[in-house]
């Protein structure tokens, strides 16, 4: 590809992922991304066609009186919002689909661009990037100043390989985000009830817990957690909890338990713990291979889970 050697390119492509993921930043994605195509700087935008400002605009290194200018003005004015919202023919859009050079010069949005340094753009669109989110459509993009021209076929052919990448890292990013929602609801509802908490999987490991649990996880007890890991100080106590485990994972409902869904805990020096075990009834929690939980320090796909209550005796 010219000066776009394979190397950048994937260098590119790893940057979107690792954006989408929240392992990296869309910043140095976009800035690669201008980099790589001569342009003035690269966009980020999402908008909804009943809104009359952008949902989301990130433009790194962009002049900030731009960035206000296009949110508050520019943005009734952009006349590429409505060809790309009707058209399907193109994956790559560009000025020279939608407008000649005499128009251009003349358009009260080119001219305002223009007083930036800004001039010719290029961008793909992404539509509705994630089931939910309030942003129809997407566009990641770069504006050229007038003296590199439009993009030529290299940068165009470019943008046409990234759109993949670009749809399944903003996918990700919105469930990422959803999932983390979740994750924090269930996080204030169960730091607010007096009980440790604790759901793990079939072989003790630890998905979530919560901070009460944490606590009472933390050493004295015969039962502990460890890397991630529930662990037990006798072989007797590990296998009654593993059975029941086992039974919990496998039900559908708290009425499938067998008898004997306690387990009592003594500390050695004292104090007793009853520990209850019992299917999660709900949908396993959406721990993802990029989610990661706070115990263990690395996420998973969902598998089996079971609800384990730590209660001290009345």
């Amino acid at each position: 590809m010219g000066r776009l050697t394979e190397e950048r390119v994937d260098r590119l492509v790893g940057l979107v992922h690792d954006a989408g993921s929240g392992l990296g930043s869309w910043e140095d994605a976009l800035r690669e991304l201008a980099a790589a195509t001569g342009s003035r700087y690269a966009f980020l935008q999402g908008h909804s066609d009943h809104r009359d400002a952008p949902q989301r605009l990130l433009a790194p290194d962009a002049d900030p009186e731009l960035y206000r200018l296009y949110a508050e003005e520019l943005f009734a004015l952009d006349p590429r919002l409505a060809f790309i919202a009707t058209d399907r023919r193109h994956e790559v859009y560009c000025d020279r689909l939608l407008i000649d050079e005499a128009a251009m010069r003349r358009h009260p949005f080119y001219e305002a661009f223009r007083r930036f340094d800004c001039r010719y753009f290029g961008a793909v669109a992404l539509r509705h990037p994630a089931p939910g989110s309030e942003a129809a459509e997407s566009y990641v993009g770069v504006i050229r100043p007038p003296r590199a021209g439009h993009l030529g076929e290299e940068e165009l052919r470019l943008l046409r390989r990234l759109r993949g990448h670009l749809q399944r890292a903003l996918t990700l990013e919105r469930q990422l985000g959803e999932m983390q929602a979740t994750l924090a609801s269930l996080d204030g509802l169960a730091n607010a009830i007096e009980h440790g908490a604790v759901i793990c999987e079939t072989d003790g490991r630890v998905v979530w817990t919560n901070e009460r649990a944490q606590r009472q996880l933390g050493g004295g007890w015969p039962l502990q957690q460890r890397h991630g890991q529930l662990a037990c100080t006798s072989p007797a106590l590990r296998d009654r909890l593993f059975a029941l485990l086992g039974e919990a994972c496998r039900a559908r409902e708290a009425a499938a338990l067998a008898e004997g869904g306690w387990l009592r805990l003594e500390a050695a020096e004292g104090g007793q713990l009853l520990l209850f075990v019992a299917p999660l009834t709900v949908s396993p929690l959406p721990v993802s291979p990029l989610t990661v939980s706070p115990l263990t320090g690395r996420g998973r796909s969902a598998r089996p889970q079971a609800l384990l209550l730590l209660l001290e005796p009345l």
